[in-house]
């Protein structure tokens, strides 16, 4: 009976692209001086032994899981960025595997199909990537009690959807969380950051500038990944400040929908091997794609098929 060991990434993300898709510099990648993982199989044939999968760089901040991964899967890397997680999976799609599919059949039944694959150069190769797929997801639903009283205060009101409308961003809603970090000046609180970061003062920054309450804004606000790193004195993403316009526009699709809902961005590469194709793809939330994107040129670049 096989199972696959190998540590887990959750999946992320999206490509976002120009026509003829993004450019890349040469020696971008990040984690080039890492020496690449060879990701095993373990099977029982009679005597337990392992057979190698693929072998690629895993880039920085990506963890390997070691769950019992299911066909088409073969390989599966994740990181929790800003807005949920990043994921970079490998899957093999042949006849030994029992799955084989028609290569066409299969961008066919991806999202946003009317993307055509585009041409990349990352180093000192070329590959052919699919971006621009995009996923709108439920995150969860939207309770009448405010999941964020304890870490934002109730100091500013929901405001109201238009000035002529009496109906306010729903309490428990994201729009309403994300107007209150803008009120707490929540990126003000990473520009300081960025600062003494830049300026090597980060001692002075935790012991004078931030809070206990700063942490709890920074937390709510952009999560626990965010958080951490700043507490290890990392460097942190882009994180787009939205305007009121944009707020309200999702408090009104909150109000609808009564839910909190998040769109993915996800890129996907296909390469033949022995008897079908396998595929890198990786999906990130919207926000943080074109950051992770550059981890998955560090894969994708070093990325070794071993054929069965």
């Amino acid at each position: 009976m096989r199972r696959i060991f190998t540590l887990l990434f959750l999946f992320a993300a999206a490509c976002a692209s120009s026509p003829g898709g993004p450019a890349y510099a040469p020696g971008d990648p990040l984690g080039e001086k890492q020496k690449p993982t060879t990701i095993y199989r373990e099977i029982v044939d009679p005597l337990p032994k392992k057979i190698p999968l693929i072998r690629a760089i895993v880039p920085e901040g990506y963890r390997t899981s070691q769950g019992s991964l299911h066909s088409p899967v073969i390989a599966l890397f994740s990181k929790e960025v800003y807005g949920g997680e990043a994921s970079i999976v490998v899957e093999r799609y042949t006849e030994a595997d029992g799955n084989a599919t028609d290569r066409e059949l299969f961008w066919r039944n991806l999202a946003g199909k009317g993307n055509a694959p585009s041409a990349h150069k990352i180093g000192e190769k070329n590959f052919s990537v699919r971006h621009d797929l995009r996923f709108e997801r439920s995150v969860r639903r939207i309770s009448p009690g405010d999941p964020y009283a304890d870490y934002l205060g109730t100091g500013h009101a929901p405001p109201r959807l238009s000035l002529v409308e009496k109906r306010r961003f729903l309490v428990g809603g994201d729009a309403y969380r994300l107007y209150r970090c803008r009120k707490l000046s929540a990126w003000g609180i990473l520009a300081d950051y960025r600062r003494a970061r830049d300026k090597k003062r980060l001692p002075q920054f935790f012991q004078n500038s931030l809070k206990a309450a700063d942490r709890k804004i920074l937390s709510a606000c952009f999560g626990q990944a965010v958080l951490l790193s700043i507490g290890r004195g990392e460097a942190i993403p882009d994180i787009p400040k939205p305007s009121m316009y944009r707020l309200k526009i999702m408090a009104r699709e909150e109000r609808d929908g009564l839910t909190v809902r998040m769109i993915e961005r996800e890129c996907v590469y296909v390469t033949d091997v022995a008897g079908g194709f396998a595929v890198v793809r990786l999906r990130a939330p919207e926000s943080q794609f074109k950051t992770e994107h550059k981890a998955f040129e560090t894969f994708l670049a070093s990325f070794v098929y071993f054929p069965r």
